[in-house]
C-alpha cells in the first residue's frame, strides 16, 4: 500500500469515529448550550436587576440562543468538510502513482457525496437560520412596548402566584406565550426553522450513510487483502 493510501486509511477511521461520537453527543451538546441561556447564572440575573423585564429577557435569550446554536453548528460542519476535501486531494495524488482502483474509485466517490451532502446542508441550513433569525429579531425589535410590558406584567403576576395556585398559573404562561406568538411570532418562526432544519438533517443522513458505506466497503476490502497476501 503506497503512503497516500495510508494517509486516507488511518484518517477515515479517525474521521468516522469522531462523526459518530459527535452525532452522539449533538443532542446534548445542544441542549446544554440553550439551557443555559436560562439558567440562574450570574450573567443572567445581573441582566434581570439591570432593570430589563421578563419578557423582553426572555425574548433576548431566546434570539442568543438561536444565534448560538447556528453558529456552533455551521463551525462544526466546516471543520467537517475540510476532512472530505483533503481525503480527495491525497487520493488524486495516489491516482497519479497507481491510478484507479475499484477500492479507491469507492473511496473518491464516497467522499465527494459526503462534501456535497455537507455543503449542502450548511448552505441550505445558513440561508434558512439566517432568514429566520432575521425575522425574530425584527418582530421582536418592531413589537408595540405596550405589549411586551404588559405581559411582563401578566408574567410576573403568574410567578408570584406560582405556588398558591400552580394550575392557573400554567395557564396563564399558555395564554401569555400565545398572545407573545401572536404580536412576534417567535414561536412559529421557530417550529417552522425546526421543520425545515430537519428536512435538511434528513436528505443529509441519507447521503452521509450511502457515502459511508461506500467507504467502509472500500476499507474493508483493503484492508481484506493487505491481510491476505503475506498468507499468499
Amino acid at each position: 500500500m503506497i503512503r497516500e493510501r495510508k494517509i486516507v486509511l488511518i484518517t477515515s477511521i479517525f474521521f468516522i469515529a469522531i462523526v459518530f461520537l459527535v452525532l452522539l453527543f449533538e443532542r446534548e451538546i445542544i441542549w446544554n448550550m440553550v439551557s443555559g441561556h436560562f439558567d440562574f447564572s450570574v450573567s443572567n440575573i445581573i441582566n434581570l436587576l439591570a432593570g430589563k423585564d421578563l419578557v423582553t429577557f426572555f425574548l433576548h435569550q431566546i434570539v442568543a440562543a438561536l444565534k448560538s446554536t447556528v453558529i456552533l453548528i455551521i463551525i462544526e460542519l466546516l471543520f467537517i468538510i475540510a476532512v472530505p476535501v483533503f481525503i480527495i486531494v491525497i487520493m488524486f495524488r495516489a491516482k497519479k502513482k497507481e491510478g484507479w482502483t475499484k477500492s479507491s474509485i469507492a473511496i473518491t466517490s464516497g467522499y465527494s457525496l459526503l462534501l456535497i451532502s455537507l455543503i449542502s446542508f450548511l448552505l441550505l441550513f445558513s440561508v434558512q437560520s439566517l432568514h429566520t433569525y432575521q425575522n425574530i429579531h425584527e418582530n421582536v425589535v418592531t413589537a408595540k412596548k405596550i405589549v411586551l410590558s404588559h405581559n411582563s406584567q401578566e408574567v410576573e403576576e403568574a410567578v408570584a402566584t406560582i405556588l398558591d395556585d400552580p394550575q392557573k398559573s400554567i395557564q396563564k404562561f399558555k395564554e401569555i406565550s400565545s398572545k407573545l406568538d401572536e404580536h412576534t411570532g417567535i414561536f412559529t418562526l421557530l417550529s417552522e426553522w425546526f421543520d425545515k432544519v430537519k428536512n435538511y438533517e434528513n436528505l443529509l443522513i441519507i447521503g452521509t450513510v450511502i457515502s459511508f458505506l461506500l467507504i467502509l466497503s472500500a476499507h474493508i476490502t483493503e484492508l481484506y487483502r493487505l491481510w491476505k497476501k503475506p498468507q499468499n
